[in-house]
């Protein structure tokens, strides 16, 4: 299992893997789709196999990129259940990262702070302006 090291990565981490687990959906769902064009067109070649040899070769990179894919990856997969992959599973999923990797529920990342404007006549000459200015009166 990865370590994070803040929420944020975890936050961005959990939306890829639920992006991922949508697409193995999709996958299947399209699979099961050109199997039956296959079927009803004559059954003849097996074209499906390219299609899922190029799909299944495209989720397996992402899955080893996300480290999902382990030596265990078949009985993860086959005992997997099949579920909605909601905002509720992600937030859960983050909370699970968060817990695995045992970074405190007070810490949060660093914000911004905002940029205040300022007027033209109330900022300060730079030093650069100053040697420019007295250049000029020389």
């Amino acid at each position: 299992m990865r370590k994070f090291t803040d929420e944020f990565e975890a936050r961005i981490y959990v939306r890829n893997l639920r992006s991922f687990y949508q697409e193995v959906r999709i996958a299947a769902i399209f699979l099961m789709f050109f199997l039956l064009i296959w079927l009803f067109a004559g059954a003849g070649y097996f074209w499906p196999i390219w299609v899922a040899f190029g799909w299944s070769t495209s989720l397996a990179v992402r899955g080893i990129r996300l480290g999902i894919l382990d030596f265990l990856w078949i009985e993860k997969v086959f005992g997997m259940h099949i579920q909605q992959f909601t905002d509720q599973w992600e937030k859960q999923k983050v909370e699970d990262l968060m817990q695995s990797a045992e970074i405190a529920k007070g810490v949060t990342r660093p914000t911004a702070v905002p940029f205040k404007e300022t007027k033209d006549k109330e900022r300060k000459p730079s030093q650069s302006s100053r040697k420019t200015k007295s250049k000029q009166k020389k």
